[in-house]
């Protein structure tokens, strides 16, 4: 399950790659970083603010532009909602890149390009307000249908794209063990993927179909190993060469973390199968501020440079991005971002300071912003957890070997009960009202290690979240 979240980035990258990202210095600070890097910082930023503020006054975002003050260019995003989704970013980061609606739920999406509208996004959500499919318009016209069983795993995707008259459709399709992990991804004769599971292992291989042999034939293979938390701190990739069927070893990547549990580096090398040593050593250091799993510091081997600084309330107050001059041998700074913040910490404009071409340094002025716009509105019976859990929850034993018991007074809520594994994978799924429901989760199966306890209402909102020990 741990792949999965790569997957599905993945699917939805292809699904929005027809949409700028405006945001260009997030992308010039992340794009680099390797799927798996992503994946866990992103699980990295859940762990200690993984409840969202869900006061009965809430905001969402319903506007963003981004402007270039230097030639005049201006890109605008509309998004519109129904009911009460798209309340609340989990962290400024979440805030910065989620100018599109990816983290929003918002029915419609419209990007409008110079005044020209270039892409409109319709999407529709299931009874449990999980995405079941969306259109997209304007210079393409393609549909996607996603079907889901019971624990709300995507199992079925459709595709289809409407090319004048003609309608091209294709279908991809996933299976879960037990534990709601995927087991398998597969196209129609194809391309397919099959995963495995062990303890603190997992892998993956991927083939391609063979018309002329009528058989899969295996393409790549990806291997993760754990710690005893669940922390990855081995990725073993596996290619084939032109003309062959054998997979031989490709790259090996180690991480390391600090005494919180983040993630400070990725250390990647590549195998030399004439002399059958590893080498080619690229480094990817990263740092933080304390106990803040923020991001403030990004070094790539010779290559890029981040630098942020964070407010008073933990979000990012500047960024100062640089790129490796091979002339000078030194870093050279090319831009700085800086934050604006409202009254719920969202940011409401992000101001960016690029090289002044005649003096060679950075703009003392804005040359180009991004602006965010919200709606407040208000909804009723929800609760407050912002950064913190239900004292009344209750978890027993913690550490569990088997059955792990929950209770508290939530009330007669429906509610949905997931165990989140340190990496991200959504081991166990049950949903129903709080007073009647089996709150029993048996956790023997489960490797030892740190996990979450994650309660959520019919609407995503985060109630209670507990850290769950296994031994």
């Amino acid at each position: 399950m741990k792949f999965l979240s790569i997957l599905l980035c993945a699917m939805s990258a292809t699904a929005f790659a027809q949409q700028q990202n405006n945001s260009s210095p997030y992308s010039k600070m992340v794009s680099h970083l390797s799927p798996q890097l992503q994946q866990i910082l992103a699980k990295q930023m859940e762990a200690p603010h993984g409840l969202n503020k869900t006061t009965t006054d809430k905001q969402r975002l319903v506007g963003y532009s981004i402007n270039d003050f230097r030639n005049g260019y201006k890109d605008s995003t509309y998004l519109a909602y129904s009911g009460y989704r798209g309340s609340s970013f989990a962290n400024c980061q979440e805030n910065w890149r989620g100018w599109d609606g990816t983290y929003s739920k918002p029915d419609q999406v419209l990007e409008i390009r110079n005044g020209i509208l270039i892409s409109d996004t319709r999407n529709t959500y299931d009874n449990n307000d999980s995405l079941a499919g969306f259109s997209l318009s304007g210079y393409l016209h393609n549909h996607w249908d996603y079907t889901r069983d019971n624990a709300g795993n995507i199992i079925v995707t459709d595709f289809y794209d409407t090319v004048g008259t003609q309608v091209n459709h294709s279908s991809e399709y996933f299976t879960y063990d037990n534990q709601n992990r995927i087991t398998l991804d597969s196209s129609f004769q194809g391309s397919k993927t099959n995963y495995g599971y062990g303890q603190n292992v997992d892998s993956l291989i991927g083939y391609t179909w063979n018309n002329g042999s009528s058989s899969w034939i295996a393409q790549t293979k990806k291997i993760n190993i754990y710690s005893g938390a669940g922390l990855l701190t081995l990725h073993y990739q596996f290619s084939t060469a032109p003309g062959s069927n054998v997979l031989d070893s490709y790259s090996r990547t180690n991480y390391t973390y600090n005494s919180n549990g983040f993630v400070i580096l990725e250390n990647t090398q590549l195998y030399d199968a004439t002399s059958g040593t590893w080498g080619n050593d690229q480094n990817e250091a990263l740092g933080y501020n304390g106990n803040n799993p923020l991001l403030t510091y990004v070094e790539l081997d010779h290559s890029y440079k981040f630098i942020g600084t964070l407010n008073s309330a933990g979000n990012y107050d500047t960024i100062y991005n640089f790129q490796w001059n091979n002339s000078s041998g030194g870093w050279d700074q090319n831009n700085k971002v800086r934050f604006i913040y409202n009254s719920f910490d969202y940011i409401t404009a992000a101001d960016l300071y690029e090289i002044d071409t005649a003096t060679g340094a950075i703009s003392t002025t804005v040359t180009g912003r991004q602006n965010y716009y919200y709606q407040t509105y208000n909804v009723p019976d929800a609760v407050t957890t912002v950064n913190a859990v239900f004292t009344e929850i209750t978890t027993y034993p913690n550490p569990v070997s088997g059955k792990l018991h929950v209770d508290g007074n939530i009330g007669s809520k429906n509610v949905s009960m997931q165990i989140i594994s340190i990496t991200g994978a959504r081991l166990f799924n049950t949903s129903g009202n709080w007073q009647s429901m089996n709150k029993d989760i048996d956790m023997s199966s489960f490797a030892n290690g740190v996990y979450y306890l994650l309660i959520t209402d019919n609407n995503g909102n985060k109630i209670a979240a507990k850290q769950i020990v296994k031994n």
